[in-house]
């Protein structure tokens, strides 16, 4: 009996530590593939991999397709919508592992005009001052108030008279509108409303008060994007024999400054859920635009994985995480030797392929 009772304890104990490896195993993060990659192809199956910036010219012909004239159609207008919107998570340029997303604000927003407030009500505007208001600047051409605060505006007339305010006499409040007529205490005095104190006209186009401006543009639009830098991991799979680029991520840049990050794989579920909606409207906003043959349609993500745009190589993976032009830079070689540089890693790569297809 009592070796029965020890045989099933130890069957029991044999299922509980099957049920803590399972548990434990299932919890922990696959690492037999890059996780922030798309092609999921295991280390063990990799002959070699390097990662490789591109810079992406938008001002170049062959990049025309992804900001197209029409400025709400194309890669770079989908992106700074989504990132805008929340669809999509914005990184900071030097998070590649796309632990701590960042607002769209922080990374892409802009403060409207330096020392520009937004438009108040009750505020005072003397001429000359500026606001913003739904989006666009407005210069103020007349003094105009929304306080009407007794004793500074002539809009009030002090009851001289009356020496010992009544109880019933509420005292004055900023946020409040009065009629003509009413009566209010304010620092031991009574004043009397000689017409209807409201809040200022809200601005308008055409306004006698207020002169419609430009945008104000708190967001960066497609204008001020000058390029976009992919990142991307050069794998050469052995068990397919195939040259595979796995992009993991891209930059949005101003000029020369990095802006903000956006993780490819989740780009590429938000690009295929789309693509694949019922509505034509909501399709269209992730196609790429096919000059050369129209009737082919494709997703952005498609126009990616089959190299439909032009990008120069500026950095390789390297120990000390230095772009080919700062390599040159520190050996004191010139500007020009760089650029060649960079078009030599092209051909190395594609000699390196080509070498490996040759056995």
């Amino acid at each position: 009996m009592i070796d029965d009772l020890t045989k099933t304890n130890m069957k029991f104990l044999l299922f509980y530590l099957c049920l803590l490896v399972s548990f434990f195993a299932n919890s922990q993060v696959d690492t037999i593939y890059n996780v922030n990659g798309v092609e999921k192809i295991p280390y063990y199956e990799q002959l070699y991999r390097f990662r490789v910036w591109r810079d992406i010219n938008l001002k170049e012909k062959q990049n025309a397709a992804l900001v197209p004239e029409e400025k709400k159609k194309g890669l770079l207008s989908f992106l700074l919508r989504t990132l805008k919107s929340d669809s999509l998570k914005a990184y900071d340029p030097a998070d590649l592992d796309f632990t701590n997303p960042v607002p769209a604000a922080d990374v892409l927003g802009k403060q409207g005009i330096q020392g520009v407030a937004n438009f108040d009500s009750r505020g005072t505007y003397t001429a000359g001052m500026q606001f913003v208001f739904k989006g666009r600047v407005y210069d103020v051409s007349q003094d105009v108030s929304g306080k009407h605060k007794p004793g500074e505006d002539p809009l009030w007339r002090w009851d001289s008279r009356v020496k010992k305010i009544p109880a019933t006499v509420s005292p004055f409040d900023e946020k409040k509108n009065y009629d003509k007529n009413s009566v209010v205490s304010f620092e031991g005095r009574q004043y009397t409303a000689l017409q209807d104190l409201k809040e200022l006209e809200t601005p308008f186009k055409g306004s006698s008060f207020y002169n419609q401006g430009d945008e104000a543009k708190p967001f960066y639009t497609t204008d001020d994007i000058t390029s976009i830098q992919l990142i991307e991991d050069v794998i050469f799979d052995k068990r397919r024999s195939k040259l595979v680029y796995d992009i993991v991520g891209f930059v949005l840049y101003d000029n020369e400054f990095p802006k903000a990050l956006v993780n490819f794989k989740e780009f590429a579920g938000l690009v295929d859920r789309l693509y694949h909606e019922r509505k034509m409207k909501t399709r269209q906003e992730v196609t790429f635009v096919n000059r050369y043959n129209p009737s082919i349609k494709l997703s952005f993500v498609d126009a990616f994985k089959l190299r439909l745009f032009h990008g120069i190589i500026s950095k390789v993976e390297n120990p000390d995480d230095l772009t080919i032009s700062r390599i040159y830079e520190n050996n004191n070689r010139s500007y020009g030797e760089s650029v060649f540089a960079r078009w030599e890693e092209e051909m190395k790569m594609m000699e390196k392929e080509h070498n490996l297809w040759e056995y």
